[in-house]
């Protein structure tokens, strides 16, 4: 009986030491991480006083953007807030926000259009909506916040759009946009923190937006320009168009000229050459109110080095002398839908520059 006891006390005792034991590690590791983020805070602290970069990035590296905090072990990753914007704060807004700011907005009045740029280049393009509650005024302020979110948001479906192949009724291929839901989860992005000193402010608002149509891939753009070649051609009306080709032409509606140009040199360049020939634009672009001469002459001021082809370059060159010489303004370059106001009107006017009505304009005509 007593050797059982003197067994159990001895027990009793080693289990004493090891609980002491481990108490003593434990507070030994709480107090050395409690000082590794008081030193981590207390640099922090120091560099309050300078700027350090923070960076959110798409998971396949395609965009990016910086944005400056004093605090950066803790301010990359709070919980962002945007009252100018109506926003309620989130733990993702501050993805939302910081490519977001980095837009600013100008209104095209006869395309009726809001252009959203980044850095100076056109990005992406929206039309009005009731629901989105945003004016012309709002457009041409330049950053307001709620259309810069709203620039963001457009920028960001039209990135996550791939044109795919589709089997539509009676089972006739068909082609439309979809929309890759991956791409709009705030979970495509990350928020890093490099914590680098911005010794000049500048470098904390680094930005990578690449336009819409370099991420289209080749093929996607060439369908993209035959399939809506369908629509400028007249086989379909706008006020009849399947679904599919439906779908391609609101995204096509999001545009800017300068994506435009690029997909439309892609389907016409069928062969890859990189060059499109005479013969080759007059048979897409004479077409309404485009003649064969405007063609020719656009083309002789866009033809550089008169080899009697164009390539990327100079076809843009060529789409911007069509542009500036038609008397009225394509809203979408892709099928040519035209703007409701011609660019230029004639009015009768009188000895004093006064207008007047055509009727008057005819008597003072007669009377000369």
């Amino acid at each position: 009986m007593c050797s059982q006891t003197i067994s159990v006390q001895s027990n009793w005792l080693t289990s004493r030491r090891l609980l002491s034991t481990h108490t003593m590690i434990s507070m030994w590791l709480a107090v050395f991480f409690a000082g590794l983020y008081s030193v981590a805070a207390t640099r922090d602290e120091t560099q309050a006083g300078a700027l350090s970069k923070c960076t959110v990035s798409s998971n396949d590296a395609s965009m990016s953007v910086s944005f400056p905090v004093s605090k950066c072990l803790t301010e990359c990753v709070k919980v962002g807030s945007w009252p100018e914007a109506h926003l309620q704060p989130t733990s993702d807004l501050n993805v939302a926000k910081q490519f977001a700011q980095r837009f600013e907005s100008s209104w095209r009045h006869v395309q009726r259009r809001c252009v959203c740029s980044a850095g100076g280049v056109p990005k992406i393009q929206f039309k009005l909506r009731r629901r989105d509650k945003i004016t012309a005024e709002d457009c041409k302020e330049g950053t307001s916040p709620k259309v810069q979110l709203k620039c963001w948001q457009e920028y960001q479906t039209a990135h996550a759009t791939n044109i795919v192949q589709d089997v539509g009724k009676n089972s006739i291929e068909v082609h439309r946009a979809t929309l890759d839901q991956l791409r709009l989860n705030s979970n495509f992005y990350q928020v890093s923190r490099p914590c680098v000193s911005c010794l000049d402010g500048r470098s904390c608002f680094d930005a990578q937006l690449p336009s819409v149509a370099e991420r289209l891939p080749l093929d996607s753009k060439r369908t993209l320009a035959m399939e809506l070649n369908k629509i400028r051609s007249g086989e379909f009306s706008l006020q009849a168009l399947p679904s599919s080709l439906k779908t391609l032409m609101d995204f096509s509606d999001k545009l800017v000229i300068t994506d435009a140009d690029q997909i439309q040199f892609s389907g016409f360049n069928a062969n890859g050459d990189g060059n499109l020939d005479q013969q080759e634009l007059l048979s897409y672009f004479v077409n309404g109110p485009i003649t064969e001469e405007d063609v020719l002459r656009a083309l002789r001021q866009a033809d550089v080095n008169k080899d009697g082809g164009i390539g990327l370059d100079e076809f843009r060159a060529f789409k911007d002398a069509l542009r500036e010489g038609s008397r009225e303004v394509v809203v979408n370059e892709l099928t040519m839908e035209m703007a409701p106001e011609p660019r230029y009107r004639l009015a009768c006017l009188d000895e004093e520059g006064k207008e007047v009505s055509a009727e008057h304009c005819a008597d003072l005509e007669s009377r000369a």
